[in-house]
């Protein structure tokens, strides 16, 4: 009865553990007999499946010697012996559960036992790892298989039809999982379901031998950062003749400065220099008064504080979707973004381009139901953080220092409000350091409840003492045992109100600025930071943000 519920399971309906009947039968324990087993299994027709998604940009553009991803994605599928191609995405628009259920109908159609899935814009996806990870799906008679440890984009993923059915069942509207069902296709789409009750299922995986992931490349041509970096990988190992090995091109693209700083993913814009407290966890404060002789709290208030023209913050943005293309762009850097004038201005500038992404960081006190409903009739998918770092009052005035009367409760309020208009994308934080710490706790259970304000939002913000210019009030040192390039030097642009770039946070003191973007403009100032001599220098070794990831 077991075998017969083990074969049944490629025709659509869910059973017990394939491994469990090879261990039962004694084929999983004995190396010949699983291998004749595996033998067998592999007469199997396979349905090759790639998605060409409707939004994906670069799909088509013929940039690898005459060929696109599309053109060299679907080579690598037709490259399969008894395996059937087809293509997702080109004239549908999907959900999670429609493209599982098109995946599924077409696997019957075309009489095929299992699925191997991948996004049609991969041009390096590697037909050895491919055939690897199908070996390893037989030999373990596994429900659902992948790479792991690899740069993503290398390989695609296995899943057996009897468990894709079992997909479209937990994502139907009557399905345990229909509202992940309604969702966009993502880059994870099965496994994003499979997640969901990982332990109903049978799960192999294809390690790498080194962990590549730490370097959170993707090789697709879906952004223009990304695609830019496909094309320079592909020129650098053609030049050099590499073989197709994954865990060589890995390497290629990792040990290349050109393919890891590629362009700005991550904008940090201040456009004033108001604030409403001087916060004695960030550097901007003391760098302010060392500038001018007062800190910006007391500028603020006699109204001596700069802030960014906003016609200049208009050819910004332009300038940063010309340039990045996706980005998400940061409000405000050393500032309170509320306090500037044409703040609403800015937020809509930002948010009519699809493609960029937008961050508030707040204290919240100048958030008002009034203009939260505003904005979120332009978006919905605006993030905030709003600052709070404290379980009361007489902490958050401690941290914020001259910060005004009833300031606390005003922040939690914000958060309040803000979710009413901008759901699960609003996060209250807590920056941990030594004067606070003992309220970490308090504050986590607090925020993580589904009730409280944030619905379950948090955010724990590790301490950065800026190359040692602030004391070291860190709590724990999270670094890694070995160092390796910093992901700010490689993804974050920063614009000062007057338009002065430094390199990046830590560096903000007369002598550290490589230009001005108003002057200079974007590329050429990013083309300055990508010089060898800021890769490590004496400031460097001393910070600890190095390996610390915003998007």
């Amino acid at each position: 009865m077991l075998y017969k519920k083990t074969l049944v399971n490629s025709q659509g309906l869910f059973c017990k553990s394939r491994r469990l009947f090879l261990k039962r039968q004694g084929l999983f324990c004995k190396p010949k007999a699983a291998d004749k087993f595996c033998t067998m299994m592999s007469t199997k027709k396979t349905l090759i499946a790639l998605f060409a998604k409707n939004k994906t940009s670069h799909l088509e553009d013929k940039i690898f010697d005459g060929k696109s991803a599309f053109d060299l994605s679907k080579e690598w599928a037709s490259s399969f012996d008894n395996a059937s191609v087809c293509v997702f995405g080109q004239n549908k628009d999907y959900t999670i559960h429609t493209l599982l259920l098109d995946l599924a109908q077409k696997a019957k159609d075309e009489n095929a036992s299992r699925v191997m899935f991948a996004f049609a814009d991969l041009p390096f996806l590697n037909k050895k790892l491919s055939e690897e990870i199908l070996e390893t799906h037989e030999k373990y008679a596994s429900e659902y298989t992948f790479a792991d440890g690899y740069i993503d984009g290398l390989a695609p993923e296995v899943i057996d039809t009897g468990s894709l059915n079992l997909l479209c069942s937990l994502t139907s509207p009557e399905g345990l999982q229909s509202a992940l069902g309604e969702k966009e296709v993502s880059r994870d789409v099965i496994f994003s379901v499979i997640k969901t009750d990982i332990n109903s299922f049978e799960i192999e995986s294809v390690l790498a031998p080194k962990d590549f992931r730490q370097y959170r490349l993707r090789l697709s041509c879906d952004t223009k950062a990304n695609t830019l970096a496909c094309k320079k990988l592909f020129e650098a190992t053609k030049a050099k003749k590499s073989e197709s090995d994954a865990v060589k091109i890995c390497e290629d693209a990792c040990n290349d400065e050109d393919i890891l700083h590629t362009l700005p993913a991550y904008y940090r814009i201040q456009l004033t220099q108001a604030v409403d407290a001087n916060d004695i966890y960030t550097p901007y404060p003391h760098i302010y008064k060392k500038n001018t002789g007062i800190f910006p709290k007391e500028a603020t208030k006699e109204k001596k504080v700069l802030s960014m023209d906003f016609a200049n913050f208009e050819r910004l943005v332009k300038d940063i979707s010309d340039f990045s293309e996706n980005a998400v762009i940061s409000l405000s850097f050393g500032g309170e973004p509320l306090l500037y004038a044409d703040f609403e201005k800015a937020v809509s500038c930002v948010l009519s381009y699809p493609k960029l992404s937008l961050l508030i960081e707040t204290s919240g006190y100048g958030v008002t139901e009034e203009m939260a409903k505003r904005i979120s009739e332009i978006r919905k998918d605006v993030m905030w953080i709003v600052s709070i770092d404290a379980t009361d009052e007489a902490m958050y005035k401690k941290l914020h220092e001259e910060c005004n009367e009833g300031a606390y409760s005003k922040a939690i309020a914000a958060v309040g409000i803000l979710t009413k208009y901008f759901s699960k994308n609003v996060y209250p934080q807590f920056l941990r350091i030594k004067e606070n710490e003992e309220q970490l706790e308090a504050f986590f259970r607090f925020w993580k409840e589904a009730a409280s304000p944030s619905a379950g939002n948090v955010v724990i913000q590790k301490y950065d003492h800026c190359c040692k210019m602030l004391a070291d009030n860190k709590v724990a040192d999270l670094s890694p045992l070995e160092r390796f390039p910093c992901w700010h030097l490689r993804r974050d642009f920063i614009v000062l109100a007057d338009g002065r770039v430094p390199l990046c946070q830590e560096w903000q003191t007369e002598g550290d600025f490589i230009g001005n973007v108003f002057e200079e403009g974007i590329e050429a100032l990013w083309a300055k930071s990508k010089t060898s001599k800021i890769l490590f220098t004496d400031k460097c070794s001393l910070c600890d943000e190095y390996y610390t990831f915003n998007f």
